[in-house]
């Protein structure tokens, strides 16, 4: 066997590992890679929430000035200041509370939609790995077969042959490997 066989064989089984193999970094997935959630804008979630919550805040205000007006009445301050007064600090308190509840409600959508996207995300991420790994084992077991046998007898004696083929190609042709003639003369043209 000529001098370079060994290296040749080695470089042969490296290069099957590499082409074929791989793991998770030469691994292909027929998925793209799934993208990360982005948090659903501020503003878009305060507009679900003034939607959702406005027509019952307008509701329980004008029901609870119905009742500070009847009480007005029956203690005989309705239309008095400090009747007015207290009207208006109720309905300053109760438009307090509710841009409180407002800002309460929206940052719950946006957490709750991240929460959910990000759910999904995982889960898709999850399935990503596992079809990104299950081919990489697939071809990792290919490249390690080809380099186990490139690297190995099957694949000295081809290499060798091929050296030998090269190496006689000028004269005399192929010989049968490098046992020297176990197969006879065969002209390689």
């Amino acid at each position: 066997m000529a001098w370079w066989a060994p290296l040749a064989t080695a470089a042969a089984g490296w290069v099957g590992n590499k082409i074929f193999g791989g793991g998770s970094s030469g691994g292909s997935s027929s998925k793209s890679k799934p993208e990360a959630p982005e948090r659903m804008p501020y503003n878009e979630a305060l507009s679900q929430a003034k939607d959702v919550l406005t027509p019952q805040y307008n509701r329980a205000r004008e029901r609870t000035l119905g009742d500070v007006d009847n009480n007005l009445i029956n203690r005989g301050f309705y239309g008095q200041a400090p009747g007015d007064t207290m009207k208006a600090g109720v309905m300053t308190d109760m438009e307090s509370d509710f841009q409180g509840q407002l800002a309460q409600y929206a940052t719950n959508l946006q957490n709750q939609d991240f929460t959910q996207g990000y759910q999904a995300y995982r889960a898709a991420m999850d399935d990503y790995r596992y079809e990104d790994q299950k081919s990489g084992q697939f071809w990792t077991g290919v490249g390690n077969i080809a380099g186990n046998f490139l690297s190995g007898p099957g694949g000295a004696a081809i290499i060798g042959q091929l050296g030998d083929w090269f190496t006689n190609r000028g004269g005399g042709g192929y010989t049968g490997g490098s046992s020297g003639g176990a197969g006879g003369n065969y002209s390689a043209y």
